[in-house]
């Protein structure tokens, strides 16, 4: 992957959005590949996604994001942060330019990029007002690496299956502690 070079001396943040309903090892490893670049890494839990219309609850997603940061915090990735930049937008679905926009002008100080996973970024040109954000923000492509996504987790968990390869330690607790995913 390219990495541009920061000239503006401005802090570089990485925005990785997602459901985050749960947040996975797939997630996991895809912070991995560009943590070391940049000098934080924003994860933005969807609050109101354009085409995804069941989701557990923002409050609930926060608290596995928290304890996500917290369990890759010891595999010694420091610079994730929880951001909830959605809830200061009005609009319904927010979509990814209205996100980054509301982004650049309340922090004006740093450079946003936006991470894509693989399949997002094969179809970028469907995202609304795509040419808008590429000639505004970089983009780059996550690579994914395994095929540890959400609704694996979810489906085994309805399906009262393990979950212990597929989300961190502390994340399959909260699930398993407040029966999420069951029904």
């Amino acid at each position: 992957m390219y990495w541009k070079e920061n000239k503006l001396n401005k802090k570089s943040i990485a925005i990785f959005g997602s459901a985050f309903n749960p947040p996975t090892l797939g997630h996991a490893d895809a912070i991995s590949q560009v943590c070391e670049h940049f000098d934080e890494v924003w994860l933005i839990p969807s609050r109101a996604h354009a085409t995804k219309t069941t989701m557990l609850d923002i409050d609930s997603r926060m608290a596995m994001i928290l304890l996500f940061i917290d369990d890759l915090r010891s595999a010694k990735i420091n610079n994730l942060k929880l951001h909830d930049a959605e809830s200061g937008i009005n609009e319904k679905p927010i979509y990814t330019y209205k996100l980054l926009e509301h982004l650049s002008n309340k922090y004006k100080d740093c450079d946003f990029t936006f991470l894509c996973g693989e399949d997002n970024f094969k179809n970028f040109s469907s995202f609304k007002k795509s040419s808008y954000i590429e000639s505004n923000w970089e983009i780059k492509e996550l690579l994914e690496r395994n095929d540890i996504r959400s609704t694996l987790v979810r489906a085994n968990c309805k399906a009262n299956t393990s979950i212990e390869k597929l989300v961190t330690k502390s994340v399959e607790r909260y699930i398993s502690h407040h029966g999420l995913y069951i029904s």
